[in-house]
């Protein structure tokens, strides 16, 4: 007959210490993830925004043919 297996407390701290940073590691991973998304958003704002102003200097140039404008970059 075989006896039962005993973990011993060695061991058993080990499984406990795998659990804890399995479950940070997936904390951090969730973390990552929504920062991930929230720059792409931040992202596509931007891009949003200097279409939109691209757009209002080309109006203005329109409006105001004689006007000279400075060129400013984009931040």
């Amino acid at each position: 007959m075989n006896s039962p297996v005993v973990a011993s407390p060695e061991a058993a701290a080990e499984a406990g210490l795998v659990k804890v940073l399995t479950a940070q590691l997936k904390d951090k991973d969730d973390r990552i993830s929504l920062l991930e998304t929230q720059m792409a958003a931040q992202q596509a704002g931007y891009e949003a925004q200097r279409r939109l102003n691209q757009q209002m200097m080309e109006m203005m140039q329109r409006m105001y043919p004689n006007e000279v404008f400075p060129d400013v970059p984009d931040p």
